[in-house]
């Protein structure tokens, strides 16, 4: 596979990974993140990325999350203040990858779908997502993505591996 990288879906054209950060950021130029314009609430324009699991206590729940249009924290991941606060930091517009783990010790992690953010729920904590990528098998970097949420990523700040899991 080129890259390291496999997919049961169609491919993105290889030209989506020499795209421009203005293009990652909210201007709703790529054809992937087109569905909702960033909120602007938070003091800046730039769409945020968030890489979460689908493990609830060894329950995957990836084919429900994408099934239904949602991703949410399991109910003991909701009792950390760290990770409640950072799916306060969720807004529409926002990139969201759902991974999976590899073996343990890996220095790599597996995507298996994109999306966009529509509508956060703040008490239920659950997060409505346009799913723009299903299927996928796609190896990166882990960058410490071992619990249920993390983030946020900028594009402006991050960009060589937000591109490799968002956008190739």
């Amino acid at each position: 596979m080129p890259n390291g990288y496999e997919e049961s879906n169609t491919k993105v054209p290889r030209a989506a990974s020499l795209m421009s950060t203005e293009q990652l950021a909210c201007s709703g130029t790529h054809p992937h993140f087109t569905t909702t314009k960033c909120q602007t609430n938070r003091n800046t324009n730039v769409r945020q990325y968030w890489v979460v699991s689908a493990n609830w206590g060894g329950i995957n729940m990836l084919e429900a999350f994408i099934d239904y249009g949602h991703w949410q924290m399991a109910a003991d991941d909701k009792k950390k203040p760290e990770n409640v606060s950072m799916r306060a930091n969720m807004y529409p517009g926002d990139g969201i990858a759902i991974r999976s783990m590899l073996e343990q010790g890996s220095p790599n992690i597996c995507i298996r779908a994109i999306g966009v953010i529509e509508k956060v729920e703040g008490d239920a904590g659950r997060v409505y997502v346009t799913w723009v990528r299903k299927g996928l098998n796609r190896i990166v970097p882990n960058r410490g993505c071992y619990g249920a949420i993390h983030g946020p990523w900028l594009a402006n700040e991050d960009f060589k591996w937000v591109v490799r899991v968002f956008l190739t």
